[in-house]
């Protein structure tokens, strides 16, 4: 015998299991392959039948047909794998070469032979059927054409083991028959060095032994955690979640294959546990190579807090898609989606990040929602901003490019001329294209995207904007080199939350010098005792020299808070101590129009719908004149009618005067309620001083 060694590398000790490498392939080419194998195996099971029953001719002709079927190359052949086809081939041939024998044609089953030991060297005959001098032919034939490897690896068993590439099984006495000649022998295991021996010389008869002495260059990790359900990942990738079923709630043992010497970094983390990290030295070991196996990692539980202010009886907020109450909740540390439900709609969503034993304080507040496709002209400084005042809701490319032709058609259809440019807008209507962004983002208010096209021979970028409830369309351009965009998009989107106003009830005339005059002071005013004629000296400690100053400082003041103001009255002074009081804040229908509407008209409706007290009427007011301003008159005028404005929260009047007039110019232009539309005229003629569009504005008589 003649012993050949070389050196491999090996990881773990283990079972050694020698299966052939097999390719993953469709269901399809499964379907296929086991069709073929079952068809020849069924030919091959009919000529073993017909060989018991002495029907020898038969039993030929079967298993001929099985070799020859398989020595042709076509597509049956083609859908089987090496594996069946190896089996059926010696199984085939071997019938035929009893057949032939049982037949007395002795030369005939000597060539037959020959060929299957020479393809299938390893293969294993019986007497069984044709006698025992079957075998002794076979036996006699094949120690003239076959030699042994007897193989073995050190330290640890192979793996696999491949003669000539391909892979093959070690029999009970871990050696492979191969033919006699010059062969290629590869040991390989996980974690060692492969060993490839070229031209292993194998006489007849003769048995040569192969020993793999291998170099280990990797080893493998056993890790095992408390409780199972772990992700474990290794130098930042993850390998993997640990499995239940170890012992006292612990997982199943997962191995780490191969990793290189030197320090690695694990990171175990599951939700509602600690995060463990922690380094791990791997060392080569030649007395023991094999895997590092360590005790069982426990994970400590983790818990965080969301504090959650919302004060209100309705509505529901939720955290990852639960209930959640007002007040402290415990929740695993991580990622969290917060939400809240509120008159039949998400009203405000947030994702938050949270860490272990952290709280966190959220204020659910609700807003619009935005939908936005791609991220070009959106800056994450922009999104960043926006977030404070809008839900924000990043449309995926695919859906992005489903609205973005239409958008496109739309817009470019209705303006031939091309879109001008900011501040100026077009303005259109699409109840298609709304319906498109309804199904695409039912969440969404207003979508907003960018179209890249020209003016002439200007690369330009254009908003459009798109209501998604009543399909409007505005739309604004720029050009690519203009850097003023995310300055002018952080205007348009802005929201205004101004809803009360600081009220005194003083109109003033300015005079060539000194202090202004108090020309009237209203009913409702603080300072209702003050008498028109006196002069304004000081509001608050600062001087006022001009109308201009009382208007500056008046905008400042927060209703509720109280106030010193000096006032001149036949050349005496007096110090008067005041609340300052508070009325809605009007709007004026002259403001609109030479803006973006489409934001104003969004934030307006959530305020509708979503808020309470002076902001949900401010919300009905300005949702009421921008429905005006694009002719939507029904529409406008049920928003309108609707808007409740008690004394207390007007006690100016401007804004009950603003709402009726602009509510009797829009029942003019209806064909119905003509009764109600006198009513409605009666009301505002019947506020001769209050002010169309707030204090600041015409008295209500003039803006006719």
């Amino acid at each position: 015998m003649v012993a050949l060694r070389a050196a491999a590398c090996l990881v773990i000790a283990g079972s050694v299991v020698f299966l052939p490498a097999l390719a993953q392939d469709s269901p399809e080419t499964q379907t296929i392959e086991q069709t073929v194998f079952a068809t020849l195996e069924a030919k091959v099971h009919e000529a073993e039948e017909a060989l018991l029953e002495a029907d020898v001719e038969r039993a030929e002709t079967a298993a001929s047909e099985v070799v020859r079927d398989l020595a042709t190359p076509s597509a049956l052949e083609e859908g089987l794998s090496p594996a069946d086809r190896s089996t059926l081939e010696a199984r085939a041939l071997d019938l035929v070469a009893q057949c032939r024998y049982a037949l007395g044609d002795k030369s005939g089953a000597t060539e037959v032979i020959e060929r299957l030991v020479t393809l299938h060297p390893g293969v294993e005959v019986s007497g069984d059927i044709v006698g025992p001098k079957y075998v002794e032919l076979f036996e006699g034939l094949r120690s003239k054409l076959v030699g042994y490897l007897k193989v073995s690896c050190s330290p640890l068993p192979c793996e696999r083991v491949l003669v000539d590439s391909a892979e093959v099984t070690l029999g009970s006495l871990a050696r492979v028959a191969v033919s006699a000649g010059s062969h290629d022998v590869a040991l390989e295991r996980h974690g060692f060095e492969a060993f490839r021996l070229s031209g292993v010389e194998v006489a007849a008869g003769d048995s040569v032994e192969v020993i793999g002495e291998m170099e280990q260059i990797a080893r493998d990790l056993i890790v095992a955690t408390q409780p199972a359900g772990v992700m474990v990942s290794l130098d930042g990738a993850e390998l993997g979640v640990t499995e239940a079923g170890g012992d006292e709630g612990a997982s199943l043992p997962m191995v780490l294959r191969e990793l290189s010497p030197g320090t690695h970094q694990l990171v175990l983390h599951a939700p509602c546990y600690q995060r463990v990290e922690m380094p791990v030295e791997v060392v080569l070991d030649e007395l023991d190579p094999g895997a590092l196996d360590w005790d069982t990692i426990v994970l400590r539980p983790s818990h965080a807090y969301l504090e959650i202010h919302w004060g209100r009886s309705e509505g529901v907020v939720l955290i990852d898609g639960a209930p959640a109450k007002s007040g402290k909740n415990e929740v695993c540390p991580g990622q969290h989606e917060l939400e809240l439900s509120l008159a039949g709609r998400r009203a405000w969503f947030e994702t938050v990040e949270i860490g272990h034993e952290q709280t966190l304080t959220v204020s659910p507040r609700p807003r619009p929602s935005l939908a936005y496709a791609g991220s070009e002209g959106f800056g994450e400084d922009l999104l960043r901003s926006l977030g404070e005042d809008w839900n924000l809701i990043m449309l995926d490319r695919d859906t992005g490019e489903e609205l973005l032709q239409p958008v496109l058609d739309q817009v470019l259809s209705a303006a031939p001329g091309g879109i001008p440019f900011f501040p100026e807008r077009f303005f259109g209507r699409e109840t298609k294209l709304a319906e498109s962004v309804r199904r695409l983002s039912p969440d969404a208010d207003l979508l907003a995207t960018w179209v890249r096209g020209k003016r002439g021979v200007r690369s330009v970028r254009t908003l459009v904007l798109v209501d998604a409830r009543r399909g409007l369309i505005e739309a604004s351009s720029w050009s690519l080199k203009d850097d003023s965009t995310a300055e002018a998009l952080r205007g348009i989107f802005r929201v205004e939350e101004v809803s009360a106003v600081p009220f005194l009830g003083l109109d003033l005339a300015g005079r060539n010098g000194g202090p202004p005059v108090i020309a009237a002071v209203h009913p409702e005013s603080p300072l209702a005792g003050v008498s028109a004629g006196s002069l304004l000296v000081s509001v608050g400690g600062e001087a006022i020299s001009s109308v201009a100053d009382y208007v500056h400082l008046l905008a400042r003041l927060e209703p509720g808070s109280s106030l010193a103001l000096t006032i001149e009255d036949g050349g005496v002074q007096k110090e008067l101590s005041v609340v300052v009081g508070s009325n809605i804040e009007v709007v004026n229908p002259a403001d609109y129009g030479s803006s973006f509407l489409l934001p104003v008209l969004a934030r307006s409706e959530s305020d509708r719908k979503t808020a309470r007290g002076v902001s949900k009427l401010a919300g009905s007011l300005r949702t009421g004149m921008i429905l005006a301003k694009l002719g939507q008159v029904r529409g406008a005028a049920a928003v309108l009618d609707g808007a409740d404005l008690a004394k207390s929260v007007d006690p100016s009047e401007d804004a009950r005067g603003t709402l009726w007039f602009v509510l009797d110019k829009l029942m003019q232009q209806l064909d119905d309620g003509a009764e109600y539309a006198s009513e409605v005229s009666a009301r505002w003629k019947a506020l001769p001083e209050a002010r169309f569009g707030g204090r600041n504005g015409p008295p209500l008589r003039y803006a006719q």
